[in-house]
């Protein structure tokens, strides 16, 4: 289980190292696309309207669905955190029952 200065094990660390890591790419991909379609705020009109035409909704979509992803896996082990919290709560109080018994 975790040590008492981390509500965190290993794997669990491990799992928001990568799911950090994955928010990075996303960041990184909203960079990109956002150079990309910079030449939307130049001050010819015509380009203006042409790049607002040509921006891409697949790329917006794609980074959408990956934001999403990441926070789904946010929440599964946000959930099972605290999930085994309650546990070791239970636990520790059934154990405190249990000894004021014995005594």
């Amino acid at each position: 289980m975790a040590d008492r200065d981390s509500p965190l094990n290993a794997e669990q660390k491990t799992e928001l190292q990568e799911i950090a890591a994955s928010c990075q790419n996303v960041l990184a991909g909203i960079e990109k696309v956002i150079e990309r379609y910079s030449l939307i705020n130049a001050p010819h009109s015509f380009q203006r309207v042409w790049k607002r035409l040509g921006w891409e909704h697949e790329d917006v979509r794609e980074l959408r669905n990956r934001i999403r992803s990441n926070i789904g896996l946010l929440n599964a082990i946000n959930g099972r955190i605290t999930r085994n919290s309650v546990l070791e709560l239970l636990d520790h109080k059934s154990n405190e029952q249990d000894q004021k018994c014995v005594e």
